[in-house]
C-alpha cells in the first residue's frame, strides 16, 4: 500500500492507495474490506461507486435510524441517504463525498487517476475515479463545489492526491481523444504518436478553480517495476485485478 508524506500528518483520516500485492480474487468490497481490516478498522460502511465515466459525483449521508430514502420530503438529487452499516455501490457517479466518520469511500483503478480530497477544517473526504473523460469534464471541478455547496468548504483549505495512474510515457492515444483536448498542455506528440498526460489537465483544473494544495504519487501504473507493481488495462488487455484508492474518516 502507498501513501504519501503530504497526507500522513493527517491523523483524523485513513487513506491509501494499493498495488498488486495488496489483491485478493474477490469482489470489489470484499477486497475494500480485507485492506481496512488489515489495518485494524472496525468496517461497516464502504461505499463505492459504479465508475461510468463521466463527471458525476454523489454527497453520501449515512443515517444511524437507517431511514428509508424515499420518504425525504425534499430530495436532493446530489445527495443520497443510505442506511447505517450496509456496504453500498452508487450505480451513475465515479465520485462520492462524505463526511461520515467510519464510513469508508473506495474507487477502483487500473490506468484511470484516482483523486483524494481532503478538507480538514471540515472533516469532508471525496474518492474520484477520473479517466480520460472525467479528466476532460473536470470531475475534481464538480467534486470541489459540491464541498463549497453543502459542507462549506473554502477552497484554500482543501487537499487534492492523485494517486497512481497510466503516464504520457505509456498512455498513447487516437485524434479523436486527442481532439478534446485542444489546446492544452497536457497533449504530448512524440515520434508521430500522440500521447495524454491526465495530471497536467488535472493540475490545470486545480489551478482553474484556486486548489492550492495538489499533492501526486508519481507513479505510471503501465510500466513502474517492468509492469509488476500494478494492474493495467492498456498494458495486459485481460484485466485480472484493480488498484484500490481508499478514504474514511476515523471514528
Amino acid at each position: 500500500m502507498i501513501n504519501h508524506p503530504a497526507w500522513n500528518k493527517f491523523d483524523r483520516i485513513f487513506y491509501t492507495f494499493t498495488e498488486k500485492d495488496d489483491y485478493l480474487d474477490i469482489n470489489h468490497l470484499d477486497n475494500c474490506k480485507n485492506i481496512l481490516s488489515s489495518q485494524n478498522f472496525k468496517v461497516d460502511k464502504i461505499i463505492t461507486a459504479k465508475q461510468v465515466h463521466n463527471s458525476g459525483v454523489k454527497v453520501i449521508s449515512v443515517s444511524s435510524k437507517n431511514p428509508d430514502p424515499t420518504e425525504d420530503k425534499k430530495p436532493d438529487k446530489n445527495k443520497m441517504i443510505i442506511p447505517a452499516q450496509k456496504e453500498y455501490q452508487n450505480k451513475d457517479e465515479d465520485g462520492l463525498i462524505t463526511n461520515s466518520p467510519g464510513t469508508a469511500l473506495a474507487i477502483r483503478t487500473a490506468d484511470c487517476v484516482p483523486i483524494l480530497i481532503f478538507d480538514p477544517q471540515k472533516s469532508v473526504i471525496s474518492a474520484l475515479h477520473s479517466g480520460w473523460k472525467g479528466t476532460r469534464l473536470a470531475i475534481l471541478k464538480e467534486a470541489v463545489l459540491k464541498m463549497k455547496t453543502h459542507f462549506n468548504s473554502h477552497i484554500y483549505d482543501i487537499h487534492v492526491l492523485t494517486g497512481p495512474h497510466i503516464h504520457d510515457c505509456c498512455y498513447e492515444i487516437k485524434e479523436d481523444v486527442a481532439n478534446q483536448f485542444k489546446n492544452s498542455d497536457a497533449i504530448v506528440q512524440r515520434d508521430k504518436k500522440i500521447y495524454l498526460n491526465m495530471l497536467t489537465q488535472i493540475k490545470l483544473t486545480a489551478q482553474q478553480i484556486g486548489i492550492k494544495h495538489l499533492d501526486s504519487i508519481d507513479l505510471c501504473t503501465a510500466c513502474n517495476q517492468n509492469g509488476q507493481r500494478f494492474f493495467s488495462y492498456r498494458r495486459d488487455k485481460n484485466l485480472k485485478g484493480y488498484q484500490y484508492s481508499i478514504v474514511m474518516l476515523k471514528d
